[in-house]
């Protein structure tokens, strides 16, 4: 049965609410779930992830349709379920068309509504749930390398190729660049979810998440919820979070750029893929060695992270490929630059993918998305 916390229900009318409420018994939210126009819907699926949503077609049932077409087309992973007084052809087909899932007479919300849910939504995940997803953490090397570019637009091809959404976790306190760069903002995010107390689950997780599309759900960063003042991430829970994170996704990128090193370590220790993220200059790679030093220092063996080169240019007339790779001891992959791509993603606020589906950098965030999906281990392109 759908978590009683991921329901809503659209109505003015106070009697469908108690009809709603009492075919739901113990399973109705107690509060907080009740929109009054599809214009709040909007706005509560912009700022939380939502298993079903129940809507009365009210006095104007082909007015209400025609709206919910529209919101349809915006959450396609919305599972709408209408509720009408009468049964009609027309209503049935404007309901199919709008994206409907289940057409519920109110006349019989006791004996149907509960199993049209049951049937309708996924079970409720929970903590004793195995861990069975990816997680893919994201270290950089030196501010500007592109790191949250690189996380964003992974989870998004992540998303593409396994056909089920990628959480993207932004742990930047310092700035927040997952929201900057996609338009995002809500009240909620990290910082609910890294909190000191309470259990932590698939459950508060998809709570916490904030849906930017079909492929990417988005953790936002305390900067992003409180510029003024980011709530602290505390460290002491990142295993019991990841292993959250592993439930209730198949991949989970996490945008660890400046996290410190000692959080650094347990998040490489949990993940199954590290990426550390650096231009090849000096600076970068000199960085690049301190993080290096200091995972080893904490246990955490140079194998455990795969070197990224980022913005790669092979007529680079600062440091070569060859000379990057001696320096740190371990292969390099590497994404080729294309700064106006890039550029039009970060314009336009949308992954690669849609906003410069053919630029190069593009391709070799593709190809190392379907790497990482597919092997534990991938190889070294070249």
């Amino acid at each position: 049965m759908v978590a009683a916390r991921r329901m809503l229900l659209v109505t003015r009318d106070p009697e469908t609410v108690e009809q709603v409420t009492g075919a739901l018994g113990s399973l109705a939210p107690a509060n907080g779930w009740v929109c009054a126009s599809l214009g709040e819907l909007r706005s509560r699926l912009d700022e939380q992830r939502v298993d079903a949503t129940l809507v009365d077609l009210g006095p104007s049932p082909e007015r209400t349709l025609r709206e919910l077409a529209d919101i349809a087309s915006r959450y396609p992973e919305l599972r709408l379920v209408v509720l009408a007084g009468e049964v009609r052809s027309d209503l049935l087909m404007g309901a199919m068309n709008a994206g409907v899932r289940r057409f519920v007479l109110k006349t019989s919300l006791r004996q149907d509504l509960a199993k049209v849910l049951e049937a309708l939504t996924p079970p409720a995940q929970s903590a004793g749930r195995a861990a069975a997803g990816r997680v893919l953490t994201i270290l950089s090397a030196g501010g500007g390398c592109g790191a949250t570019t690189l996380a964003i637009n992974l989870s998004h091809e992540l998303g593409l190729s396994s056909g089920s959404p990628t959480l993207l976790v932004d742990l930047d306190t310092a700035y927040g660049g997952v929201a900057s760069q996609l338009g995002l903002a809500g009240r909620y995010g990290a910082a609910e979810v890294f909190r000191p107390a309470g259990p932590v689950d698939g459950e508060l997780v998809a709570s916490a998440t904030r849906i930017f599309s079909p492929q990417v759900h988005v953790l936002l960063s305390p900067a992003s919820v409180n510029p003024l003042s980011p709530a602290a991430l505390g460290s002491d829970r990142i295993d019991e979070v990841l292993r959250a994170f592993q439930a209730a996704y198949a991949h989970t990128v996490v945008d660890a750029a400046r996290v410190e090193m000692s959080a650094a370590a347990r998040l490489v220790r949990g993940s199954e893929q590290t990426l550390l993220v650096f231009q090849l200059n000096l600076k970068d790679l000199s960085r690049a060695r301190v993080v290096l030093d200091c995972l080893a220092q904490s246990g955490v063996p140079a194998s455990a992270v795969t070197g990224l080169v980022n913005r790669y240019q092979r007529r680079s007339r600062s440091v070569r490929l060859e000379e990057a790779e001696k320096a740190l001891g371990l292969p390099l992959r590497r994404v080729r630059n294309d700064f106006a791509g890039a550029m039009r993603g970060l314009n336009l606020g949308r992954p690669l993918a849609e906003a410069a589906p053919r630029s190069p950098v593009r391709k070799d965030i593709r190809a190392l998305a379907g790497q990482l999906s597919h092997s534990a281990s991938p190889a070294n392109p070249r």
